[in-house]
């Protein structure tokens, strides 16, 4: 979704400020758009700002220095622009990272509790509502007296009492 939301972004940006870069050229609009997205992005909304404000600045000077006249609308909403990305591009840069830290949390979890039902000495098996058996532990097998789970998964849990009509 950053990755489509940054391409969107680009166009919007050459299509808007083409008159404004036709001295300097699109290349260069483009590389200082990418920079400021990507600080953003890996450093966070601050740099975000920071990488906003410098290459806007860079861009006002590079244009003036092309010969071309300063404009204030041009010039203030290119730097609104920039420093919006810059702080957009943070957000979902840290959005992403928080997502990210929280499903590995989730994971570390899941493998902690995978590790604590499958290293147990008690007899442990899941079956879905059908009662069909999903999971049995090693100390269930052994219970039982089968050598791999194959045997067992996938089986109705009642073939595994003596007396089934009961």
């Amino acid at each position: 979704m950053g990755v489509m939301f940054l391409l969107l972004a680009v166009i919007i940006y050459a299509l808007m400020f083409e008159p404004v870069y036709s001295v300097v050229g699109i290349p260069v609009s483009l590389f200082e758009f990418l920079m400021v997205a990507l600080c953003g992005w890996f450093y966070g909304i601050g740099v975000g700002i920071f990488a906003g404000l410098l290459f806007a600045l860079a861009g006002t000077l590079l244009l003036t220095q092309f010969g071309e006249p300063f404009n204030w609308q041009v010039d203030v909403l290119i730097w609104i622009f920039e420093i919006g990305l810059g702080i957009i591009s943070g957000w979902m840069g840290s959005l992403h990272r928080k997502i990210k830290n929280q499903r590995n949390i989730a994971m570390d979890a899941l493998r902690l509790k995978d590790f604590a039902v499958s290293s147990s000495i008690s007899a442990i098996a899941i079956s879905n509502l059908d009662g069909t058996l999903t999971y049995v532990n090693p100390s269930f097998l052994k219970m039982w007296g089968y050598k791999t789970d194959k045997e067992i998964l996938g089986k109705p849990e009642i073939k595994l009492w003596k007396y089934t009509d009961q």
